[in-house]
């Protein structure tokens, strides 16, 4: 079997939590993904930090309807799409976010983002150009619920909608399928395909990370480094 390792956002906490965002984005370099997607929460700590993050830990973003913007312009971060060949398989994966994930989000935040389309539009322009490069189509959709529904039913050519943002345990079966893994790193979904000929089939597991799951010694060191940084930045607060 062959491996695909996708995340569809929010990898960062709802809070501007500096320290504990720095140390998810070396958790999310060491686990070497192979697409991510943007979501909202990884600008809670601005655009300047994701920006300094996304560059020092080359993580690998697919975003096609995004930019970030300085007093001077916007620009483009990442990739509109990338194609992964897995056993003779060639599959495209691309990534959206929607501007209503930044509803509450305070103007400062949101004068550095410009959506360039909606994630239906992006996905409409951009799928059947990866349609004659790729068998299979991913598509990482930072949105809520009914907006990805929205896209599961009226854009042509997707497989698999990898959901973001709503904290739900989702599979739903059909074309698209679309699966999502729940809130807070709690659970890690598993997504098989097994394709014989024209026909492919998929099997969706989640598996719930609890004491259980073997210890790690890499992300324990890291969690001892975070707790010693996190508690000295709040000595400050003691003066």
């Amino acid at each position: 079997a062959a491996d695909i390792k996708v995340s569809a956002g929010d990898f960062f906490s709802p809070n501007n939590e500096e320290i504990k965002n720095r140390y998810a984005a070396e958790i999310m370099a060491r686990l070497d993904y192979d697409a991510v997607c943007a979501g909202d929460q990884e600008f809670r700590t601005g655009a300047d930090f994701f920006q300094d993050i996304f560059s020092r830990y080359d993580l690998p973003i697919v975003n096609a309807n995004l930019q970030l913007c300085d007093e001077q312009s916007c620009a483009v971060f990442g990739k509109p799409y990338i194609i992964k060949e897995v056993k003779g398989v060639k599959i495209g994966i691309t990534g959206v976010t929607s501007e209503s994930c930044f509803l509450f989000y305070p103007k400062s935040i949101k004068e550095r983002l410009k959506f360039t389309s909606t994630p239906r539009e992006a996905l409409e322009e951009l799928v059947p150009v990866m349609r004659k490069k790729c068998d299979y189509v991913f598509a990482l959709v930072h949105a809520g619920e009914k907006e990805v529904e929205e896209i599961a039913s009226s854009v042509k050519g997707i497989d698999v909608i990898f959901s973001g943002h709503t904290q739900t345990l989702t599979y739903k079966r059909g074309k698209p399928v679309i699966v999502q893994a729940g809130p807070s790193a709690r659970f890690a979904g598993e997504l098989t395909m097994r394709i014989e000929g024209k026909k492919t089939e998929y099997e969706n597991k989640f598996f719930s990370l609890t004491d259980d799951v073997a210890k790690d010694e890499w992300g324990l060191s890291l969690n001892e480094r975070y707790l010693i940084e996190y508690k000295k930045s709040l000595e400050k607060f003691k003066k």
